[in-house]
């Protein structure tokens, strides 16, 4: 499994962040340190029900996950849709992936939409 974590992933009340405090939010980046995303494109990220799901742009990926302790991590093994994209946009697609399997400090990129 993938996990996620940060120091600063704390809930309006001070807590750290819980699975509840995530459900029906979706978190959208138009920029991430270290990375240039493919001009015009988003890192999109959503938690509905027991699922997390992401985007780059092209394709969709999907998995179970949980938050322990403030520690964000995938409980199964991502799934995607099998859209045809411009390379760049299968590469960023990739990156994403990869990315979640390294565990980032998912809450300093990302921003409430």
């Amino acid at each position: 499994s993938s996990e996620a974590t940060d120091e600063s992933a704390t809930s309006a009340s001070g807590s750290a962040v819980t699975a509840d405090d995530l459900e029906g939010t979706t978190y959208v980046s138009t920029s991430v340190t270290g990375q240039d995303l493919v001009e015009g494109s988003t890192i999109n990220l959503s938690f509905e029900g027991p699922r997390m799901q992401l985007s780059a742009g092209c394709n969709i990926i999907s998995a179970a996950y949980d938050v322990t302790d403030g520690t964000l991590a995938w409980t199964g093994e991502p799934a995607a849709t099998m859209m045809a994209c411009p390379d760049d946009l299968m590469a960023q697609d990739q990156w994403l992936i990869e990315l979640f399997q390294v565990a980032p400090p998912w809450t300093s990129w990302l921003r409430s939409t």
